[in-house]
C-alpha cells in the first residue's frame, strides 16, 4: 500500500531569468533578487533538490564571490564562505559558478528559496543578461 506522502506529484518550480544583471559590493550575504532569484513552493514532508548556475564575475582581480541558499531564512551551508566560493582570476571576466544541494526533510508547508551571495571586495556581478541565470526547486519523494 503506497504511504500517504508519495500519492500526488512532487512539486517543482524553476527560475531562467534572462532580463539583466544583478550586483552587488555587499560584504555580508544578501538576496540576489527577491523577485528574480526567489521560488516559493508547497511541498510535502520530504526533501528538496535546489540547483543553480550562472556566470560570476567582480570589477577587480583576486575578489571572492560567495553564494549560499536560504530556506524560510536560513542560509543551508553553516560556514562564512557558503556553498559555492570562487577567486576572480581577471577582472570582468565571466567565471561558472553552480551548485546542487539536498535539503533535510521539510515540514509539509509553503517553503521560500532565496540565492544569497557576497563579495569580498569591489563590484561583484551575476551575469543574467546576455547568458542566463538558473535557479530551480524540485521535492524529493
Amino acid at each position: 500500500m503506497p504511504r500517504a506522502d508519495n500519492t500526488s506529484a512532487h512539486q517543482n518550480s524553476r527560475i531562467l531569468y534572462t532580463g539583466g544583471n544583478f550586483t552587488t559590493t555587499s560584504t555580508s550575504f544578501v538576496d540576489v533578487d527577491t523577485t528574480n532569484a526567489r521560488i516559493t513552493i508547497t511541498t510535502g514532508a520530504n526533501p528538496c533538490l535546489v540547483g543553480y548556475i550562472a556566470s560570476v564575475t567582480n570589477d577587480t582581480t583576486g575578489q571572492g564571490i560567495f553564494l549560499d541558499l536560504e530556506i524560510d531564512g536560513v542560509r543551508q551551508s553553516g560556514v562564512a564562505n557558503g556553498l559555492v566560493s570562487l577567486e576572480v582570476s581577471a577582472s570582468n571576466v565571466p567565471q561558472l559558478s553552480s551548485f546542487v544541494y539536498q535539503t533535510t526533510t521539510l515540514t509539509a508547508a509553503s517553503h521560500t528559496f532565496d540565492l544569497q551571495w557576497r563579495v569580498s571586495g569591489n563590484t561583484g556581478t551575476m551575469i543574467a543578461g546576455v547568458s542566463s541565470f538558473h535557479f530551480w526547486v524540485t521535492e524529493l519523494k
